[in-house]
């Protein structure tokens, strides 16, 4: 277009080049911003879980149904329904469900998408005798921080299938000979101990600020901001997450 409208004579590599890198930085200057308007905003980084006391949670629509019937079929059995306040005009719901041999669990999170439509994301989780967890999940939200050394996380946000996804977790099972054991922890008080054990390691691992250092700053450091602002481009434009170490 620019050799046909004569906009330049330049060769198109060098117009390649300089509209790449125009583009690059736009685009990191708008990720930035949204990350520092999340690092001063008062939503929670890792909101408490309640039980919503309601029998399931799922959208009326034909997909959900068709999902709610699959999740019956692979064995898994309703547990319970939890919300995750964020404000007062925002409230993540999010189902979870246990398998039939006790040994596994699916938490659905039904994550608001482009206005009223809802995409959901599955997370299987084992843990064995010691507290090791084995973790799939297809997440596909930017994260950047760090896992605590006891979880085997493998995130697969291009996995929208829980066929697909269920079949990765059982075959990560018996490649790492992974002794998982029943579950004997209330998915509330589980979840939301999980919550604070990833707030207290991304305080010591320099991802977030303590409570008291906050102030203007906000909570997320240099550190974690740069982490986050690289995983943004790994999701957006290669389906794959930073590695969680």
């Amino acid at each position: 277009m620019s050799h046909q409208y004569e906009w330049t004579d330049r060769p198109v590599w060098l117009i390649f080049v300089t509209a790449f890198l125009i583009w690059f930085l736009v685009e990191t200057i708008y990720n930035w911003l949204l990350i520092g308007v999340l690092s001063r905003s008062t939503l929670p980084l890792f909101p408490a879980f309640t039980d919503s006391n309601k029998d399931g949670q799922w959208p009326i629509q034909r997909k959900f149904l068709k999902l709610k019937n699959e999740v019956i079929n692979f064995g898994f059995g309703y547990k319970c329904s939890l919300n995750a306040k964020y404000n007062e005009h925002f409230c993540l719901s999010s189902s979870v469900y246990e398998h039939k041999d006790n040994h596994m669990r699916l938490q659905i999170i039904f994550v608001p998408w482009r206005g009223r439509a809802t995409s959901p994301c599955f997370v299987l989780s084992s843990i064995s005798d010691s507290g090791d967890r084995l973790i799939t999940d297809n997440i596909y939200l930017p994260f950047g921080g760090f896992y605590p050394k006891q979880w085997n996380l493998s995130r697969r946000p291009t996995t929208g299938s829980l066929t697909r996804l269920l079949a990765l977790h059982k075959k990560r099972l018996q490649k790492k000979k992974f002794k998982s054991v029943s579950w004997e922890e209330d998915p509330v008080e589980d979840l939301n101990y999980q919550s604070k054990l990833l707030e207290k390691i991304n305080m010591e691992a320099g991802f977030l600020l303590p409570h008291d250092a906050e102030g203007t700053k906000g909570r997320i450091t240099w550190e974690g901001r740069y982490r986050m602002w690289k995983e943004i481009w790994l999701l957006n434009y290669l389906g794959i997450p930073c590695k969680y170490s």
